[in-house]
């Protein structure tokens, strides 16, 4: 029982560390006499970015041993290991978006309004330090720190591996319903597609002698390329 309450509280801590952490990040910072108001947005960025390397070094330590065991088999057979996430990369970028196609039709259907899924083009942008952080911090630290939590943390609580899979999709859907507002069926058809991400980021998990150094990097590829990708073929 200790152990699931443990668990349970690593992945409670995660998500609302993700959806309130910035917000009230500023305001102790006024409180301890840091003016947020007039510092630059670099600045801020910066700031964010600090908070956010400290949140993934708190998780890595919540996994440190599965992490690193799991990096040491991946770095076994690192070329062809890459070339296989690639694979994974590409396989869900169309499945997550045949889902927000499928939820576009229902949404419409049911007279909803439905939002895709906002993917960046970091290529079109003009390289800058606002860009590095905006990588670092969106693209990488943020895409570990969700797969490791939802996924490890899934596996951690349950048993079954269609059990898994349905709770790796809910939890990862947390994050994102708890940020929506309107009514039950919104909800749904806007979520749908990032249940169906993190159902393929825990399925990769688990077909991959349970790695979960596959199922982060296929993320953080999809975060970086999808809208590359997407933009030439769709």
């Amino acid at each position: 029982m200790g152990k699931i309450i443990i668990n349970i509280g690593k992945i409670l801590f995660a998500i609302v560390s993700l959806l309130y952490a910035e917000k009230y990040y500023f305001k102790l910072l006024n409180i301890i006499g840091i003016n947020v108001s007039e510092l630059t947005v670099l600045t801020k960025d910066i700031l964010l970015l600090i908070m956010y390397i400290v949140l993934a070094v708190i998780i890595y330590f919540f996994y440190k041993e599965k992490i690193n065991y799991d990096l040491k088999r991946f770095k076994r057979r690192m070329f062809s290991n890459i070339l296989l996430t690639i694979v994974f990369f590409i396989g869900v970028a169309f499945i997550v978006s045949a889902s927000e196609h499928l939820s576009s039709v229902l949404a419409s259907s049911f007279k909803v309004s439905y939002e895709d899924i906002k993917h960046i083009n970091i290529f079109n942008i003009n390289v800058n330090l606002n860009l590095v952080i905006f990588v670092i911090k969106n693209i990488i630290l943020i895409p570990i720190i969700k797969t490791v939590i939802i996924v490890l943390g899934s596996n951690d609580l349950f048993s079954g591996k269609k059990t898994i899979l349905l709770a790796s999709g809910l939890i990862g859907s947390a994050f994102h319903f708890l940020n929506i507002d309107g009514s039950f069926l919104f909800i749904v058809f806007n979520t749908f597609p990032f249940f169906t991400l993190y159902v393929s980021l825990a399925y990769i998990y688990q077909k991959n002698n349970k790695n979960i150094s596959f199922s982060v990097m296929t993320y953080i590829l999809y975060n970086l390329l999808a809208g590359p990708l997407l933009d030439r073929i769709l």
